[in-house]
């Protein structure tokens, strides 16, 4: 096979898997900032319940505390397993075809076709957790206005 073509299957191999690579970092990013979210939420719930001990209507401080562990609980699952693709392989998942002594430059190519298969799925996870630790911000904002309509209520 031409030195081209291989050198092209080789360039793509490489620019697949720092891709990979790339989005395993951002996903441990977002699992961590997810994370240190939620501990934000449930410290700050914890402080409310303690102040709503000694107040004379507790319930408004106890929905608003309600709703931030609310808010924990989402963020906590956007951090969840789920499967994102890491860069690299194993010798078991081309020992076929070193025993079928399959060409080097078709090998490559396979290998890059699932790598980009795997950067696609990733993409729909982290996009996917986004979308989820966002409701839990949207929902940690609405536990000032919680709050306030049970205190209207009441």
């Amino acid at each position: 096979m031409n030195d081209n073509r291989n050198e092209l299957i080789r360039e793509a191999c490489r620019r697949a898997e720092r891709r990979l690579e790339s989005q395993l970092a951002l996903a441990l990013a977002a699992d961590a900032r997810a994370l240190a979210f939620g501990g934000l939420m449930v410290g700050a719930a914890a402080i409310l319940g303690g102040i709503a001990t000694g107040v004379g209507n507790p319930a408004v401080l106890f929905v608003s505390a309600l709703t931030l562990v609310l808010a924990a609980a989402i963020a906590m699952y956007s951090a969840r397993p789920n499967g994102v693709y890491v860069p690299g392989g194993s010798l078991s998942q081309i020992r076929k075809e070193i025993g079928d002594n399959a060409d080097y430059s078709d090998v490559l190519l396979e290998m890059a076709e699932h790598m980009e298969e795997y950067e696609s799925e990733n993409s729909a996870i982290l996009k996917q957790n986004g979308r989820i630790l966002v409701a839990a911000y949207m929902v940690a904002l609405m536990s000032v206005p919680a709050g306030f309509v049970v205190w209207i209520c009441i």
